[in-house]
């Protein structure tokens, strides 16, 4: 069984996550409202992937961020960002910083299984989490290999 830990300060999306996932047997997801609960499970339960709410009140996704991709026992997981459209320095920052991808609030249940799964699959076939290239295969962003957006 593979484990989703959501880290977002709104209950709501932790349920609606678990509601998502619910009839599929393969995911187990576990939820914490505050930074410091979601940092301590992400230690203990070693999930297979993390939904990390960007703008958690304290702890802002920029250091929890951080704080995942360094240490050892959380540096190889997925992270995958969740919050409003954000600037192209803001996207960019998170992407230097090791985010698996970024999903914008609301989002659909197919969009949010859909990269769900692809990072799972990645993980479980040994390949890195794509740290920046889900930003950047976006249809309406792309990054060259300098970090300058490129337009279609």
């Amino acid at each position: 069984m593979k484990t989703i830990l959501v880290i977002d300060d709104e209950q709501y999306v932790c349920e609606l996550v678990r509601e998502v996932f619910a009839s599929n047997l393969e995911y187990r997801v576990m939820g914490a409202n505050r930074a410091l609960q979601g940092l301590e499970l992400a230690h203990s339960l070693l999930p297979d992937l993390i939904l990390l709410d960007f703008s958690m009140p304290g702890i802002g996704g920029i250091q929890m961020l951080q704080r995942l991709t360094q240490w050892p026992s959380t540096k190889r997981t997925p992270v995958l960002l969740m919050g409003g459209r954000g600037t192209d320095e803001l996207l960019f920052r998170q992407w230097a910083l090791g985010a698996s991808g970024y999903l914008m609030k609301p989002f659909s249940a197919v969009e949010l299984m859909r990269k769900v799964d692809k990072l799972i699959a990645r993980r479980a076939a040994g390949l890195p989490a794509m740290a920046g290239r889900a930003l950047t295969n976006t249809p309406d962003m792309r990054y060259d290999n300098l970090g300058r957006r490129e337009l279609d």
